[in-house]
C-alpha cells in the first residue's frame, strides 16, 4: 500500500526546510506527498504563491506525486510546478488553517464559480449586481448553465454542479497539453480586461498567477 507523508507547515517554515523534508522523507521511503501549506490561499501575495510552487518543484522533484490538500483555482497553475494533483470540497474547502474550528466557520452562502477569472461570486448578492448574461467572456456550455440561463437563479445544487463540470473541464484542458505561456497569457487578458471594473474586482490574483507562470 502505497505511503504518503503529509507536510503540514507554513509558508515561512516551507520556505525554509522544504529540501530538508524532501530529502528526508524521500530517504525513509515515501511514496508521495500530501502538501498542506497552512492557511494558504492562491489569492493571497506573490511571494506566498513563490514559497507553495517553489515547495511543489523541490517536492516533485524527488520523482514522487505531489497533492496539494485544501487547494483552489491556484493549483491548475501549480500544474506546470509538477503538482500531480490537489483536493477541495465541491466549491469550498479550498483553503484551512490547521488550527481552525470547523464548528464556527457558519454557513456558506450560494456561489457562481467565473472560471474566466478563477474566482466565484455569491449568486445572493453579486451574482444579481453583476448581471453575468452582459459578459460574454462569463458565457458558460455546462449542462447546468444551458439548462438554466439565468445564473442568478441557480440553487446551491446546481452551483456546485456547475463547479464540478466546469472544473472537470479546466483539468481536461491542461491534460490535453495547454501550455505554461498561453495559460499565464490568458489569465493576463483576463486581468487587463477587468482589472478596473468595479463590479468584477478583486482580479489582481490573474495577474500573480501570471507573473509566476511568466518568469
Amino acid at each position: 500500500i502505497p505511503v504518503f507523508a503529509v507536510i503540514l507547515a507554513d509558508t515561512l517554515l516551507l520556505a525554509r526546510y522544504v529540501q530538508q523534508i524532501a530529502a528526508d522523507y524521500s530517504a525513509a521511503g515515501a511514496d508521495g506527498f500530501l502538501l498542506w501549506p497552512d492557511g494558504f490561499s492562491g489569492y493571497q501575495d506573490p511571494a506566498a504563491l513563490r514559497v507553495v510552487s517553489n515547495a511543489v518543484t523541490a517536492l516533485s522533484a524527488q520523482s514522487r506525486p505531489v497533492i496539494l490538500m485544501y487547494g483552489d483555482a491556484f493549483s491548475l497553475a501549480l500544474h506546470y510546478a509538477g503538482l500531480a494533483g490537489f483536493a477541495c470540497g465541491i466549491c469550498y474547502g479550498e483553503s484551512k488553517l490547521s488550527t481552525e474550528d470547523m464548528d464556527v466557520q457558519g454557513e456558506i452562502p450560494t456561489r457562481y464559480y467565473l472560471r474566466f477569472l478563477k474566482k466565484k461570486v455569491v449568486i445572493e448578492t453579486e451574482a444579481r449586481r453583476i448581471q453575468l448574461d452582459k459578459y460574454p467572456d462569463f458565457e458558460c456550455r455546462c449542462d447546468v448553465c444551458q439548462r438554466t440561463p439565468d445564473r442568478a437563479s441557480l440553487d446551491d445544487t446546481e452551483s456546485k454542479e456547475h463547479f464540478m463540470l466546469v472544473r472537470a473541464d479546466e483539468l481536461a484542458e491542461l491534460r490535453s497539453g495547454l501550455s505554461q505561456q498561453d495559460f499565464a497569457a490568458a489569465l493576463d487578458s483576463a486581468y487587463q480586461k477587468y482589472e478596473d471594473n468595479p463590479l468584477l474586482r478583486p482580479v489582481s490574483h490573474l495577474a500573480n498567477w501570471s507573473k509566476l507562470l511568466s518568469q
